[in-house]
């Protein structure tokens, strides 16, 4: 190894260095530059500059140590290289504090600098630091601290012991990883990390609690429309189940001068629809999207959300703050989950849910105009000559009464029955309702669901087909050699039927498909082939329903 003693040197290294021992044994410089370097030896501080990057500390390729009980500041940027077969590495069993731009570039294979665990890491800049390169980097223990913001440039930066938050860090899309299941892994000092984004694609705090319980804090923040603090705390009561498993926390502030506001919404979030209407007024503007990962089972939390004045006040927000609950979107059944849950407490701005098993999207709404009734199904089916209409609600609030309508264009409806509602209930309803008189042909059907206050809702609509199609004449032909079925199909509808021959073992012969108009259609079948007996013409419909005749051939 090289010692220096206080002096100014140039020299190119070509081995493994270290800060520590009696004295300092080298520094990292690029191989193929002649960089200039003053090494202060104190038992403090080590002060590195190197040049020709001003204020750069370069890795070029080589093994870095710092030993226990030293630290080594770097007035600038440090930079993490590889350098043909060498990838940078570093062993830090001490203290590391940069003051500008951290970066590894390295493209050794699971290259994330640090080799051994247990260093510590400082970005102090009193300006803007960005932590990035083209390479991920796990730190053991990190420190945020110092009035610049530390700005995450590349995803999946990882803290695998610590990270202390005393500066703002901005995720800038990016992914965060506490890779630590101990509730103090993230031990915020002051100030928090920012998630917004411009998009429903906000950064994301990701920590790996897996199996464990207790009070798990992520510190976000805001500067939408300031500097505040609004974090979310997922306190898990029942640990969940899963290898690798973590929870993974986006949060972002919408535009709320918007019309409608609450935009952009989250993916897999298809609306904001409350009885038909846009419910964008009744909705805190921000979205809390929660994913537990990996787990075979997920842990039951309460989870507390924060909310600031702003995005329930402002502009055209209708919002009484004491009416705020939370609701969750159902992804697999693409609905919102009613009714809203949780205790507002207007004095801390959060509104808590206890007992929480099923996670994703959440909002804070104003409970007296929650989003959408949840209706599970509405089908119809045709039962002879009559339709029978079939639904059942979730949960409903203020529901006052159903109404099934029907139309013969799919334009103008008209009422054929009602049903009352139960008000106000978390047990799931069933209803059903006869039409005994539907239209002839294709009918639309739609329900119609009606609050107290007047305020309604269609669900989807369903098509039905009540047809009049019959096989009016079959009769056998037989001139000279020629032998043929001819038979005569009176319908009211169009399209296209299926006409198969069966023989009376059950055996299918012939399979054709005709189309008929409306009126009388006549057709001929082939029979050249077939011997003397009793057969079966059979006709399924455009609507799946089977019209029979049967015929007999004699010689």
């Amino acid at each position: 190894m090289l010692k220096l003693k206080k002096q100014r040197a140039y020299f190119i290294p070509l081995l493994p260095v270290r800060f520590g021992g009696k004295g300092v044994r080298a520094v990292c410089l690029p191989i193929n530059q002649m960089f200039f370097i003053m090494i202060l030896l104190l038992n403090g501080p080590i002060l590195c500059l190197a040049q020709p990057y001003p204020n750069m500390f370069t890795n070029d390729g080589i093994a870095v140590k710092v030993d226990a009980n030293v630290t080594v500041t770097i007035q600038g940027s440090f930079r993490n290289e590889t350098n043909g077969a060498n990838h940078g590495t570093v062993d830090n069993e001490g203290k590391i504090t940069v003051t500008e731009d951290w970066s590894n570039n390295a493209t050794g294979a699971g290259n994330v600098v640090f080799i051994t665990n247990g260093g510590h890491t400082v970005l102090l800049g009193t300006a803007d630091q960005t932590v990035g390169g083209t390479a991920s980097t796990h730190f053991d223990t990190l420190t945020a601290e110092n009035t610049g913001d530390k700005i995450l440039d590349i995803d999946s930066i990882e803290v695998n012991h610590r990270l202390n938050l005393d500066a703002v860090i901005f995720l800038s899309g990016n992914k965060l990883v506490i890779d630590n299941n101990n509730a103090a892994a993230l031990n915020r000092i002051s100030d928090y990390i920012v998630s917004d984004s411009t998009s429903s694609n906000p950064g994301e705090l990701q920590w790996n609690i897996t199996t464990a319980t207790g009070t798990f804090l992520y510190p976000f923040g805001t500067e939408i429309y300031g500097t505040d603090y609004m974090p979310f705390t997922f306190d898990v009561t029942a640990g969940g189940v899963g290898a690798n498993s973590n929870v993974s926390i986006y949060v972002y502030g919408t535009e709320v001068t918007a019309n409608p506001n609450n935009r952009v919404l989250p993916a897999v979030v298809t609306d904001l629809d409350n009885a038909g209407t846009e419910n964008d007024v009744y909705v805190v503007d921000r979205f809390w999207l929660i994913q537990p990962q990996n787990y075979t089972t997920e842990p039951t939390a309460d989870i507390t959300f924060t909310y600031i004045d702003e995005e329930w006040s402002l502009a055209r927000n209708t919002i009484t703050e004491a009416n705020l609950q939370a609701q969750r979107w159902d992804q697999p059944s693409s609905r919102w989950i009613r009714p809203p849950v949780g205790t507002v407490n207007v004095g801390a701005n959060t509104v808590t849910v206890s007992g929480v098993t099923l996670f994703s999207p959440w909002v804070l709404v104003d409970s007296t105009s929650p989003l959408p009734i949840e209706l599970l199904y509405f089908d119809v089916y045709l039962i002879e000559k009559k339709v029978l209409a079939k639904w059942e609600t979730v949960t409903e609030i203020n529901n006052d009464y159903f109404t099934v309508e029907r139309s013969q264009d799919a334009v103008k409806y008209q009422a054929i029955g009602t049903i009352p509602g139960n008000g106000n209930t978390s047990v799931p309803q069933f209803y059903s309702l006869v039409d005994e008189e539907p239209y002839t042909g294709v009918s639309y059907y739609r329900l119609k669901q009606t609050d107290y206050d007047g305020k309604y809702a269609y669900s989807k609509i369903i098509a039905v087909g009540l047809e009049e199609l019959e096989i009016t004449k079959i009769y056998s032909n037989i001139i000279g050699e020629g032998r043929k079925f001819k038979y005569i199909v009176s319908s009211t509808i169009e399209g296209i039927i299926e006409v198969v021959l069966i023989d009376i073992t059950g055996r299918i012969l012939t399979n054709d498909e005709k189309r008929i108009e409306k009126g009388i259609n006549r057709f001929e079948l082939d029979a050249a082939y077939l011997s003397a007996g009793m057969y079966m013409l059979r006709i399924k419909t455009p609507f799946n329903k089977y019209h029979s005749g049967k015929a007999m051939i004699v010689r």
